[in-house]
């Protein structure tokens, strides 16, 4: 394979686990590094969710899990709009 077979073959895999946010498909995605586990998740420009990307699986990220965020104050917001505090149940509610 020479050189420019590489530069014409794309984004790999490897590199770019993550085509499009599973949420709203944007292509927008901005790698962020979470140096204390030392992963990379994968933040939406768009719609403001972030994902890991791991052996071929996709989970949603919460705010707490990227120290150092630049965009934390945002993804904490939509991670609320998300995720709406319910009803506490009760004693007698559990079974």
């Amino acid at each position: 394979m020479s050189r420019s077979d590489i530069d014409l073959a794309g984004p790999s895999l490897i590199t770019r686990p993550l085509l499009h946010c599973p949420a709203c498909s944007s292509t927008r995605l901005d790698p962020v590094v979470e140096s204390l586990v030392q992963e990379v998740h994968f933040l939406c420009a768009d719609c403001g969710r972030c994902w890991h990307a791991s052996l071929g699986a996709v989970r949603r990220m919460g705010p707490a899990t990227c120290f150092g965020c630049p965009a934390r104050d945002r993804c904490e917001q939509v991670y609320a709009a998300d995720h709406p505090a319910g009803p506490t149940p009760s004693a007698s509610d559990r079974v």
